[in-house]
């Protein structure tokens, strides 16, 4: 259905109004997809995929700015509908709540724009104040109560994981640099996690049990895999993880010889506590200094053991333990 006022019709504001149904009609679209399109679960699926989500965003912005001109023209009220009017409110309703649901679910930041206010004191006006779910600024993982309050308002088995795993995403991106190796791990296993689920290979209860384990695991700095030599040098960890990587399996296990990569861990990390000073990252005589020394101390491992280190690994080691030292400091 397309409005006509016919003596509006060179008016910019009526023909922006006639194309409503239009922009109805393409958010609804969206979905085509969705078998239930009352089951708030499958429409919340159906937006993971950013593009998707973006799509989405875009479609209802268009309508939210169209219905809310025509919610304050005369015409418009005159010649539609109540029915059809109440139509257009209950499905901005709707939208917004699933709008501010996946926003939430996804980990995306909160929109403290003068476009959210307009919003918001359209809903109040159009709908009822409170009416739609507010948006609220996602809780840190590692701010355990308030995470799991934020959690507790989440429904859904499947909601409340895809929370947490949208979050440990942003965490790993922004950490990754500080443990490449155990944040490349957990990485991995939250995607696998979310594609057994997608996959219907998981629950929703199994999918939730093995995102909160790999949250578990973020939070202890991935201590499950860590000797107890090391819980007392937080900073050696990464360290450790990236010498193992250079080390046969049945010595990465420490059971022969001993304590290879622990000992060599601390020790890095006493060398570069040594030599680092003040803006020491952009330093390069100090960099190089700490080079020097790392590479000295790997030598002198390789032949107390007998280890098959070449110049190569060596140089890995020292390459990105410097890299996790630096990304430390900025």
């Amino acid at each position: 259905m397309k409005y006509k006022f016919v003596t509006w019709s060179t008016n910019t504001l009526v023909r922006k109004i006639e194309k409503l149904p239009e922009y109805h009609t393409n958010l609804w679209s969206v979905f085509s997809e969705v078998e239930n399109k009352s089951d708030s679960e499958a429409m919340q699926l159906h937006l993971g995929p950013e593009d998707v989500r973006q799509k989405f965003y875009e479609a209802l912005r268009l309508y939210i700015d169209t219905l809310r001109l025509a919610l304050t023209n005369v015409r418009f009220q005159e010649q539609v509908s109540p029915e059809t009017i109440k139509r257009y409110k209950e499905d901005l309703k709707m939208f917004l709540s699933l709008r501010n649901a996946v926003k939430q679910r996804y980990g995306e930041t909160v929109d403290y724009s003068s476009y959210e206010v307009q919003i918001r004191n359209m809903v109040n006006k159009y709908i009822g104040a409170d009416v739609v779910k507010k948006i609220i600024d996602p809780v840190d993982l590692f701010n355990i109560d308030d995470l799991e309050r934020e959690l507790e308002g989440i429904e859904g088995d499947a909601a409340k994981a895809d929370t947490i795993a949208s979050r440990m995403k942003k965490t790993i991106h922004e950490k990754m640099q500080e443990d490449p190796l155990l944040y490349k791990k957990l990485s991995e296993v939250i995607n696998e996690a979310i594609a057994e689920h997608r996959a219907k290979r998981l629950s929703d209860a199994e999918y939730l049990k093995k995102v909160r384990e790999t949250m578990d695991e973020m939070r202890s700095e991935g201590s499950s895999d860590i000797p107890d030599r090391l819980k007392k040098h937080e900073q050696a960890k990464p360290f450790y993880r990236v010498i193992s990587e250079e080390l046969p399996s049945d010595i990465i296990k420490e059971t022969a010889p001993a304590y290879i990569a622990t000992d060599a861990a601390i020790k890095v990390d006493e060398i570069i506590e040594q030599y680092k000073k003040r803006d020491w990252v952009k330093d390069t005589e100090v960099n190089n200094q700490i080079f020097n020394a790392i590479e000295d101390y790997l030598f002198q491992v390789k032949g107390r053991f007998d280890l098959d280190w070449d110049f190569s690994a060596i140089d890995r080691i020292i390459e990105q333990t410097l890299e996790i030292a630096k990304s430390r400091e900025l």
